[in-house]
């Protein structure tokens, strides 16, 4: 969930990075700072359980990284046709990356 979070959220976390550095940057401190500053946040629900448009643009988006956009919408289509095929959950070893 934390990975998720970090990885869709945008500046309107900031307030709960900041609250998670304070306390240590440990699970403990996510959970501390979660229930410290509910009803300030925005709904974690968007970030860590909705289901994104391969469109929608990401908020780090604008940061150069490593492989091009078509390249990682590549990989995105080989694991859902892997995790959608019958026997994956009898052999995740052998799912597509």
């Amino acid at each position: 969930m934390i990975q998720a979070l970090i990885s869709r959220g945008d500046r309107r976390l900031a307030p709960l990075l900041q609250q998670v550095r304070h306390y240590g940057d440990s699970l403990g401190s996510y959970r501390r700072a979660f229930k410290e500053l509910r009803g300030t946040l925005p709904d974690l629900e968007f970030y860590v359980h909705a289901d994104w448009s391969s469109e929608q643009i990401l908020p780090w988006q604008h940061l150069q990284g490593g492989l091009p956009v078509a390249t990682l919408l590549k990989h995105l289509e080989n694991a859902v046709a892997a995790a959608d095929a019958p026997d994956a959950v009898d052999a995740p070893d052998r799912m597509a990356v």
